[in-house]
């Protein structure tokens, strides 16, 4: 009986070291993981305006406000107007502008002497409001 109980000590111990490695290695793996998020990821902050929901966003980069998809991918750097309808929104900067059709999410990429007259409206009553 008294060997029995040496064998499960043992055994214990081992058990109760590796589990607390394996708990401590868990930790950190999972606090390495969030602070690489908060270090790359946005913040709550960042996003100026949203567009099809949250597809699109208008996020503060260092030098600049620029458009984003979901995925983090730039899709027009240095935007200085935008207009969000219940249909069509408007992003332009300074020698192009995008237009994200609100039903379907999909958007389109215009220079602005191509924009409409309608278009161009849009952003030039953004451009008088700043």
């Amino acid at each position: 009986m008294n060997k029995l109980l040496r064998k499960a000590g043992r055994i214990g111990g081992k058990g109760l070291l590796f589990g607390t490695l394996a708990a401590f290695a868990i930790i950190c793996i999972f606090g390495i993981a969030f602070f690489i998020g908060l270090w790359f990821g946005p913040g709550k902050d960042d996003d100026i305006a949203l567009f099809h929901g949250n597809k699109y966003a208008i996020s503060k980069s260092p030098a600049s406000y620029d458009l984003y998809e979901k995925d983090k991918r730039l899709i027009l750097p240095n935007v200085t107007a935008y207009y969000v309808g219940k249909e069509k929104s408007y992003i332009a900067n300074n020698s192009e502008m995008i237009i994200i059709d609100e039903r379907q999410g999909s958007y389109e990429v215009k220079a602005l002497h191509e924009a409409t007259s309608e278009e161009r409206a849009f952003i030039i009553t953004q451009l008088s409001q700043r």
